[in-house]
């Protein structure tokens, strides 16, 4: 056990060592750390709502941050939110202030006022990045430190698809770009604005692990003019955090499978988008008609795991 800096005392490291030769022992002469000094000796974080999120569904959440500085803190600049399952954030709103000025609706947003660009009443903006669809990465104006704002919330959109779900957080400063420090779950705000606590999201008892489905166009024509060529299954797979294959089944309506779309992840959970380009498994164009898409999670559990929809095919 090493002792370091707060806010995390404490480290513990787990070595397995092999040895290529039977007669003898592998040995670890040395280890070496390298650490920086923390932005903010405490942080804390907790998500609003928690509980009775419906699976799967597009859902307006909260995130409230709350430093708690040492006087030679240096403080920081930029935030991280990663949402669990790979589900699409989109940022709403970012707003400043203490408690009571958020109770009162009094603190400072940082409001869109185009797409992807968020400014304050004072006309500062928000440095914007979207690493990837499901992390987002913003920079503020101005350093947080010992005497500023008490609380950050980020307003935004996202999916849960397991109940149980935990969206990480870090915060970092630009002078710094690979010091990131984690946002502990916790209850940094009173239950007006956010109640009990922690950042793990909970949601409704539903059955069957195939939330909506939505096949874009109902009917489409796959004659190759480019308009409507090719009909997409968009879905979402809820409930299943481990390796598991997803398939939609095409089927005519005499019951034979035409064709067979898969894709394989190894956390199951998430927004699907699969592609049928109206050819059969032998690459042929399938008559104009109806035909029935079958869509089914490879699973043991017992729960339903499979949905259907009709799409058409004409010429």
């Amino acid at each position: 056990v090493i002792r370091s800096p707060n806010p995390r005392r404490y480290m513990m490291i787990q070595a397995r060592l092999l040895s290529e030769d039977a007669a003898a022992a592998a040995s670890l002469e040395s280890i070496q750390i390298h650490f920086t000094a923390p932005l903010v000796d405490r942080i804390a974080g907790e998500i609003e709502p928690k509980r009775d999120v419906p699976s799967g569904e597009l859902t307006d959440f909260d995130l409230f941050i709350r430093p708690s500085f040492a006087a030679q803190d240096p403080g920081f600049d930029r935030i991280r939110l990663v949402a669990p399952s790979r589900a699409n954030i989109e940022l709403r709103q970012v707003s400043l202030g203490d408690e009571s000025e958020f109770v009162a609706g009094n603190e400072e947003i940082f409001a869109e006022v185009e797409k992807g660009r968020f400014e304050n009443g004072a006309g500062e903006e928000l440095d914007l990045t979207k690493a990837t669809s499901d992390t987002l990465q913003l920079g503020l104006p101005r350093i947080l430190r010992r005497g500023s704002a008490d609380i950050v919330r980020l307003s935004f959109s996202s999916r849960v698809f397991l109940s149980g779900a935990t969206f990480a957080a870090e915060v970092g400063r630009s002078t710094q770009a690979d010091n990131w420090q984690r946002v502990d779950p916790a209850d940094p705000v009173g239950d007006e604005l956010a109640a009990g606590e922690g950042l793990t999201v909970l949601t409704t008892a539903r059955r069957g692990q195939i939330g909506t489905i939505e096949v874009d166009p109902a009917t489409f024509t796959p004659n190759g003019d480019g308009i409507n060529d090719t009909a997409v299954f968009s879905f979402a797979v809820l409930k299943v955090n481990v390796a598991r294959q997803v398939v939609v089944y095409l089927y005519d309506l005499a019951g034979r499978e035409v064709r067979r779309l898969s894709e394989r992840r190894n956390m199951a959970n998430g927004l699907y988008s699969l592609v049928w380009d109206g050819r059969d498994e032998g690459g042929t164009l399938v008559p104009p008609g109806l035909y029935l898409s079958r869509i089914e999670v490879d699973d043991d559990a017992g729960d339903d795991n499979s949905a259907a929809r009709l799409v058409g095919v004409a010429y």
